[in-house]
């Protein structure tokens, strides 16, 4: 007897009613080491929150030193949120191993955008539904004279067409996030952001995208690092001393409260390594110093 050929997908038991499709939506973006997956994603994130919207993001990166697998995942709500979903409902794949690593997370009505140069898919291999999005990333890039790591600009553009969401937000971002190189190096990442925002929508329907991100019409909101909230309540509940041996995911605490030392009269030290870090504050929390440690072991 022969077996069915037939792909089984697991039902994702928090797939989206139609009704609640506009402002519930999650989103990732993946790819390798150093193709700008955490700059893209924050940059993703703050065209919501400064819509009004909240949102929720999670960071995933390998244990190394260099290279590896990254990605960026957010979840965009018009009301409250305290966690990411499992669910993708719009895949960004910089690299092939993108795909194949988040595929089984793309609901029925989600969406791949992909790069028509580098690989294609299957359709098969996918629920049905999943709607697919290529766009020759790379090529669009050399085409304005670009670098590589700029496929992530063209994929966040065609990103907020799909969801019918206003350019204007990353036009803002990117302006903001380049100001120090130069109008043209502004210049050409907005013009890279509007080639694939303008391209989504003439290149496929995006009506039938079923997700629709709208501006709250409030105030912004802030977005925040897990590490930077730990910090800035660190500093708050009257933190005077700081130590810390910098290694990913603690090295951002050391950076801020360093940003703030004089500031807010606080005493940081980078010590010689982790041990010494967990001396030190044991040793101002002796002088009765409210002391604090972050560090992590690279195994």
């Amino acid at each position: 007897m022969l077996e069915s050929t037939q792909q089984e997908f697991p039902v994702l038991d928090h797939d989206l009613p139609a009704s609640l499709k506009q402002n519930a939506f999650t989103w990732m973006v993946g790819g390798a080491a150093g193709y700008g997956i955490n700059a893209s994603g924050e940059m993703f994130s703050r065209c919501f929150t400064r819509g009004g919207l909240n949102v929720f993001a999670y960071l995933e990166y390998p244990s190394l030193i260099r290279g590896g697998h990254n990605s960026y995942h957010i979840r965009v709500s018009g009301e409250p949120i305290h966690s990411h979903l499992e669910r993708v409902d719009l895949l960004i794949c910089l690299n092939k191993e993108t795909f194949e690593l988040h595929k089984h997370q793309i609901p029925s009505g989600g969406g791949v955008i992909y790069d028509t140069e580098e690989f294609q898919i299957d359709p098969n291999t996918l629920p049905a539904g999943v709607r697919l999005y290529g766009l020759p990333l790379l090529k669009i890039v050399k085409e304005h004279e670009g670098i590589d790591v700029m496929k992530n600009t063209v994929a966040l553009g065609a990103s907020l067409a799909l969801l019918k969401y206003p350019f204007t937000y990353l036009e803002e971002l990117i302006t903001k996030q380049f100001q120090k190189k130069g109008e043209k190096v502004i210049g050409l990442n907005v013009t890279l952001a509007k080639t694939g925002y303008d391209l989504i929508q003439t290149q496929y329907d995006i009506t039938q995208f079923p997700y629709h991100i709208v501006p709250s019409g409030e105030k912004a909101r802030v977005l925040l690092s897990g590490n930077a909230a730990f910090s800035y309540g660190a500093i708050k509940a009257g933190c005077k001393f700081y130590s810390a041996y910098p290694m990913t995911p603690t090295s951002a605490i050391l950076s801020i409260m360093a940003a703030h030392e004089k500031e807010m009269g606080i005493v940081v030290k980078q010590p010689e390594d982790e041990l010494a870090g967990v001396l030190y504050a044991t040793g101002a929390g002796y002088a009765g110093v409210r002391a604090m440690i972050g560090t992590s072991g690279g195994g």
